[in-house]
């Protein structure tokens, strides 16, 4: 049976389960629309539950880049979001779910009794085979609920493109005002009055806003220039200082 999507054991709900990527799912049904705003709609439409029908498991993005999310579904599931696609490639991936089902379904042989020395290596080799695959789903696992607060973190920047002030960023990684100024001081992001250098201005990290104007003893107006953070900066600042604090 020719391979149409790869298949892979995941750890879902306490037990290890077949899975497809959710975006090889999206490549292989040749759906045009974003994958990130398709897999949501399919978990909506479908009425997935996560951690029973799929499990999101975040990569590390390219840089300066907010994580990419991966949605490993059941082959239930998988099912499911072929079927609702209405269309031949969606017939074509749900037939092969099914047909590998079956095959997983169908009885394995059991090793010849007459050897003894053959059948205890076959057990043996069965039950190595599932503890491996245990041992690796319980690693992803760990590395999901690693990953986790990175992930939320990234994805609540992305929902707003607001700049924010130093200090309020500083408060969100867990650092104090002064030590993030100090740090990206030295580290050639800002000069010494504390204002990003035009390279990191360029890429986006940091704009400039003008604060409250004031007047000294003589009367003079002076109007401060206060360094913000943008929504890109945020993420890039997060992924470089976060991990250190």
């Amino acid at each position: 049976m020719k391979e149409l999507i790869k298949i892979q054991e995941s750890s879902i709900d306490g037990g290890i389960v077949k899975t497809v990527s959710a975006r090889d799912l999206h490549d292989f049904l040749e759906v045009k629309k974003d994958f990130s705003d398709w897999i949501k709609d399919q978990i909506d439409r479908a009425d997935l539950l996560q951690g029973i029908d799929f499990i999101i498991f975040p990569q590390k993005g390219e840089y300066g880049s907010r994580p990419k999310i991966e949605y490993y579904v059941t082959i239930d599931a998988g099912k499911n979001i072929a079927m609702m696609s209405g269309t031949t490639k969606g017939k074509e991936v749900r037939a092969y779910f099914i047909d590998c089902e079956k095959r997983l379904k169908s009885v394995i042989a059991l090793p010849d009794f007459n050897n003894p020395v053959l059948a205890a290596r076959a057990w043996a080799d069965e039950v190595e085979a599932k503890q491996i695959a245990q041992t690796k789903a319980i690693e992803l696992q760990k590395r999901i609920d690693v990953e986790k607060p990175k992930v939320e973190f990234a994805e609540a920047i992305r929902a707003t493109n607001a700049c924010i002030d130093v200090g309020v960023f500083a408060k969100l990684i867990g650092w104090g005002r002064n030590r993030l100024f100090q740090k990206m001081r030295q580290d050639g992001l800002l000069d010494g009055r504390n204002l990003p250098y035009q390279r990191y201005k360029e890429l986006g990290v940091f704009d400039v806003d003008e604060g409250k104007s004031w007047k000294d003893s003589e009367g003079k107006e002076h109007i401060p220039l206060l360094t913000k953070i943008t929504g890109k900066g945020q993420v890039y600042l997060a992924k470089r200082y976060r991990m250190d604090a």
